[in-house]
């Protein structure tokens, strides 16, 4: 199950011609955003709500996490969010 399964939209259910949306209460994970802002040297913004979001789709795919088994897992996935970005700016052409 990934981050996408979090938020539903109820197909048959409409209101008022809004669709009606659900979501899934909070994950709890063994890092808060403060924490995964010290962890990764990160100001708020959206790459710690990403990376939170992250740290809840292990939660689904392997159970709780320590503290540790967390930062291991976060500082991976930061690592490749960072190459994922390097060569996406190698790919434009001056």
């Amino acid at each position: 199950m990934t981050a996408a399964v979090w938020r539903t939209v109820t197909s048959g259910a409409r209101r008022g011609g809004v669709r009606e949306v659900q979501e899934a209460p909070r994950l709890p994970v063994a890092l808060d955003g403060k924490a995964i802002m010290e962890l990764l040297g990160l100001p708020p913004g959206p790459l710690i709500g990403a990376a939170t979001r992250h740290l809840q789709d292990l939660r689904l795919a392997r159970g709780p996490l320590s503290r540790e088994e967390a930062e291991t897992l976060l500082r991976t996935w930061a690592a490749e969010q960072d190459a994922g970005r390097r060569d996406s700016r190698n790919d434009v052409l001056p």
